[in-house]
């Protein structure tokens, strides 16, 4: 068995050939705004136009590689449930089959349902913003006619006897997100999937990145304590056959709001199957993408991205605890064994640790005390 690898649209024609590969088959991307929305904030995105996505899918196809759009907010307002709700959508769904688009993931069952049934010609894929973390979810998807299933990344990607569970009772593709570095179990997922849902929508408001509360929270807890990142729910290159072996189909890399050469590294690294460095390099990160500004608006400071540190070398070995396993873990289980491998894999620049949780406290505190 081979897995694949879905890959960011660099929207980069001459990039290409670099991610060209056998094993990866598709590459995702969105307009910065669209009526449905996604899982992106749009001021994080590459801004493209309509005819620079067309242009891009055009150039995709001639190399043999497909193309997927996310429709994957979690939330619409209930807009889909109105005459001109609907309208919009079909408008718009109507753009991306004159453009090419061979799949369409979604994270709303009845948008699912709706685009199946006016838009047999798109495959559907379920989205990480679905939750999928159970057999029955699993289940209720692909009874909807979901060929492939983006399980839900911060409770099953460390979930060995899960993943078994779902695969044995399951025929669709089964596709993990590889390098995304959200909180193991994070208490907060649900609420930070709707804030970037509607943020990318047409009528979003105006929002600017030092603004967003669950960002901020998610960094400050890994600076707090280390351990959390290595309890974020990422699978190393040198891991990835830990999971074909029990059946994962493919996996999703992060992130389109990356440079596209560091796109084209991530690739690189995860089709090598190995990686010699910071593995930092590697995951989304919102901060290393774009500088969250920290500091007091008037000094106009923005605190360094380059302060952390994980020996991917050191991390040899770390993935067996949970393949081991017959039982899901606790989040405390998880932290206390991750503390001891970030003992001696994670480095963090004190200056840099203080300067940021500073900035990430101050930050908070504006959103928090904006009454008085």
């Amino acid at each position: 068995m081979s897995v694949f690898f879905h890959v960011p649209a660099t929207y980069r024609n001459d990039l290409i050939p670099q991610i060209k590969n056998d094993e990866v088959t598709e590459v995702y991307g969105k307009l910065p705004k669209d009526i449905v929305g996604g899982g992106r904030p749009h001021y994080a995105l590459p801004q493209i136009t309509k005819k620079d996505m067309r242009g891009h899918i055009k150039a995709l196809h001639e190399a043999g590689i497909m193309f997927n759009y996310p429709l994957n907010a979690s939330c619409l307002g209930n807009r889909e449930y109105t005459d001109a709700g609907r309208k919009e959508i079909f408008k718009f769904v109507d753009f991306l089959a004159d453009s090419g688009v061979d799949s369409i993931t979604v994270a709303i069952p009845y948008l699912f349902e709706l685009i199946k049934k006016h838009y047999p010609r798109f495959k559907l894929y379920v989205s990480a913003f679905a939750n999928v973390n159970s057999v029955i979810r699993a289940r209720f998807w692909e009874d909807l006619g979901a060929e492939l299933i983006i399980l839900m990344n911060q409770d099953v990607n460390r979930d060995f006897p899960l993943i078994r569970a779902i695969r044995e009772n399951v025929k669709c593709s089964l596709q993990l997100i590889a390098n995304n570095s959200c909180l193991g179990y994070c208490p907060i997922a649900y609420y930070h999937e709707n804030t970037t849902s509607f943020i990318s929508q047409v009528r979003a408001v105006k929002m600017e990145p030092v603004k967003e509360y669950c960002t901020l929270y998610c960094h400050s807890q890994k600076l707090i304590d280390p351990a959390n990142i290595l309890a974020s729910e990422w699978i190393r290159p040198e891991d990835i056959h830990y999971y074909e072996e029990i059946g994962v189909d493919s996996f999703k890399l992060c992130d389109r709001t990356m440079p596209p050469e560091t796109i084209v590294k991530v690739v690189k690294a995860y089709t090598d199957r190995r990686y010699d460095g910071n593995f930092m390099d590697l995951l989304f990160s919102f901060v290393k993408r774009h500088k969250i500004i920290l500091a007091d608006p008037k000094i106009k400071k923005k605190t360094p991205i380059e302060g952390i540190y994980v020996d991917n070398r050191k991390l040899d070995g770390f993935i067996k605890y949970f393949i081991s396993g017959d039982r899901r873990l606790s989040m405390d289980e998880n932290l206390i064994y991750c503390r001891k491998w970030a003992e001696k894999a994670v480095t963090i620049d004190p200056q840099y640790r203080k300067d940021a949780l500073k900035g990430y406290s101050r930050a908070v505190k504006n959103l928090i005390h904006c009454k008085d």
